[in-house]
Order: C-alpha cells, then structure tokens, then sequence
C-alpha cells in the first residue's frame, strides 16, 4: 500500500492512539503494540473518521487498511533500543 507523508503520519497517530502500535519514549520508532487484535484500533479511527477528524483517507477501507498494513510491517521493539541492549547487556 502507497501512503503519501500525510496519509502515513496520519496512520501512525490513529495506530498510536489507538494501541495497535506503540512509539518509543526515547527514539520516537515505532512498534508492535503486542495485540493480536486490530479491532479497537479500527473502531478509534472509524470513529475519528465519523467526526471528520480523519483527513487524509476520503474511505474507511482505505484508513483500516493503512493500520493494518503499518501494524504488519511493525518491527517488535524499538531498534535502537534493542540495538543497546545488545551492545550493553
């Protein structure tokens, strides 16, 4: 899936906010929230998308789609905090 800069900061906000993935404290990169289920985050951005408060997805398809797509896509830990785990056991 092709997002334009709008539409991917956009699904990383709805995706954030609604626990599908988490952003690092320290590095700000994002990754897997842990969940299996997709669906809370879905309801939060349709809901979001009901109230006119999603603007750069003109369907919702293509706004779960973009969730879903980023939360595959997630790596499990922060990179760079995994990287200085390893590096400072």
């Amino acid at each position: 899936m092709n997002l334009d800069d709008q539409q991917r900061m956009e699904t990383i906000d709805l995706a954030v906010e609604g626990e599908a993935l988490k952003q690092c404290e320290y590095h700000g990169e994002l990754y897997d929230s842990g969940t299996v289920d997709l669906q809370p985050a879905y309801t939060f951005a349709n809901r979001k998308f009901t109230r006119g408060e999603v603007s750069s997805f003109r369907d919702r398809r293509g706004m779960t789609e973009a969730i879903k797509t980023l939360h595959r896509e997630a790596a499990m830990d922060c990179w760079q905090c995994e990287k200085q785990r390893e590096e400072y056991p």
